[in-house]
């Protein structure tokens, strides 16, 4: 578990392995996808939340709720490959890979925030802290993600970079936006994340490494 504070706030982030802690994850998704990406949600009726999806599976997700609270405000997933598949490869008919050293690359989605805790600095400790769990625990240590082009802004300040100048467009999401694939290698990015977010009153700590998980590449 990790501790970020921020004035009188303070939130935990660690890693969501139990049912029930996945459970508040898909029930935040859900909740905030019915807003503006509904797209992202399954037909209600099935067996599962409908904002879960065979990634989560195989991904680190991460939970982020106040201290002493059980409500997810904010979360991520980190997903490794699949007989060196993507969920990016299932969204688009090709695209260009980071030139990273095989087995160290995972892919980075499902990021969401309470729209109330948006605009605070909460969604980059969080992904910073997600991201020390990862180079501790595990050989992952460079990230990419696909975005729309408003976001790219969001993920410059976490280090990450266009991967190439090359716009997609994804199976199942609207046609008439493009998407970028984006990159950065965690460990290098670090230091520089965690100084705009002391500037910016954010103290960042980490209680204990209790929490691990493998998943299989």
């Amino acid at each position: 578990m990790a501790i970020a504070r921020h004035g009188d706030a303070a939130y935990t982030v660690e890693l969501a392995e139990s049912t029930e802690e996945r459970a508040r994850v898909f029930a935040l998704r859900e909740s905030e996808y019915q807003v503006a990406q509904a797209y992202l949600l399954s037909p209600p009726g099935g067996p599962r939340s409908r904002a879960e999806d065979v990634y989560d599976e195989r991904s680190f997700i991460f939970v982020c709720a106040r201290v002493g609270e059980s409500t997810a405000l904010a979360t991520c997933r980190f997903t490794v490959s699949l007989r060196g598949r993507f969920e990016l490869c299932d969204l688009a008919d090709s695209w260009t890979r980071p030139q990273v050293p095989e087995g160290t690359l995972v892919e980075t989605s499902r990021v969401v925030v309470r729209r109330d805790e948006r605009a605070t600095g909460l969604v980059e400790a969080m992904l910073l802290l997600a991201g020390t769990w990862l180079l501790r625990e595990t050989p992952l240590r460079n990230n990419f993600a696909v975005c729309a082009r408003p976001l790219e802004r969001l993920y410059a300040r976490l280090g990450m970079r266009v991967t190439s100048g090359e716009e997609l467009t994804l199976r199942g999401r609207p046609q008439d936006r493009r998407y970028v694939v984006i990159h950065g290698d965690m460990m290098t990015s670090q230091p520089a994340v965690m100084t705009r977010l002391a500037a910016r009153g954010w103290q960042l700590s980490e209680e204990s490494a209790s929490s691990r998980r493998k998943a299989g590449t």
